[in-house]
């Protein structure tokens, strides 16, 4: 198995999420199939799952005869990429029966670095994630959305999103005082809703605040609610993905609105 990584844009979003990813969880699971990567972690409360989707034309080389998958800590991957220099490129690698994996970061800009780190047996079994139809959907700037998760946190935990055909309402209300804002549908890139409909719903800032760590990947981030079921928070990874075929996703479910 070899793959790489030599676009600069890429580089730095694969960089991006192996550095972050240990905010959500500290082993994942990544299998190379011959139709690209796909990654998947839950968190230890069950609260999130963490999902990762590249096909293999998102890499500029990808050899994969068999598929792979493969358990990685965290900490150790993070630790390869935080050695990574702009203009290198990324390497993935390993022998069939390996149990080390090998990364290499190559490039005409500092030193060559090559590492192995150990494979780790994860007892993970990967959630079936079905195809939904949300009854609302919101598109906003990556760095907006960012900024107002750390306002927010400034005041509980616990942030309500109420959603109608007029508006987006956010507010955190806690001991410390209480924050709103409304926003309306002509001051974000896209919104969509189901006609007549209200959604009220209440997510963990914590967990959104490691959601917006990924916020370099893309300039926008969707949101996609649904009265009963979790939200679904996506970057996309492609430049002109329309088909959603490269992405990190997030699925976080919603809080209990009495606790």
């Amino acid at each position: 198995m070899k793959v790489k990584i030599t676009k600069s844009e890429n580089v730095k979003k694969f960089s991006n999420i192996f550095k972050n990813i240990g905010h959500l969880q500290e082993l994942f699971k990544i299998n190379f199939t011959e139709d690209g990567l796909t990654g998947q972690a839950m968190d230890s409360a069950h609260v999130c799952l963490f999902e990762l989707c590249m096909k293999k034309d998102w890499f500029c080389e990808y050899e994969v005869d068999e598929p792979v998958s493969i358990g990685v800590a965290s900490v150790l991957f993070c630790k390869m990429i935080e050695c990574l220099n702009e203009g290198q490129e990324i390497i993935l690698h390993m022998d069939e029966n390996s149990d080390r994996l090998s990364m290499d970061l190559v490039g005409e800009k500092g030193l060559n670095k090559y590492f192995e780190v150990p494979l780790i047996d994860i007892d993970l079994e990967e959630v079936e994630v079905p195809d939904t139809e949300y009854q609302a959907d919101i598109e906003l700037k990556s760095d907006i959305f960012q900024e107002l998760v750390d306002q927010f946190e400034l005041f509980n935990d616990a942030l309500n999103i109420k959603c109608d055909d007029e508006h987006i309402d956010m507010t955190s209300n806690g001991e410390q005082g209480k924050m709103s804002i409304k926003i309306d549908a002509d001051d974000i890139i896209e919104y969509a809703i189901e006609e007549d409909l209200k959604i009220s719903l209440t997510f963990s800032l914590p967990y959104l605040h490691k959601m917006c760590m990924f916020k370099k990947l893309a300039t926008s981030v969707s949101l996609h609610l649904s009265n009963e079921t979790p939200m679904k928070l996506q970057y996309k990874l492609g430049d002109n993905d329309e088909k959603d075929e490269n992405y990190l996703r997030f699925f976080l479910a919603s809080k209990v609105e009495d606790e």
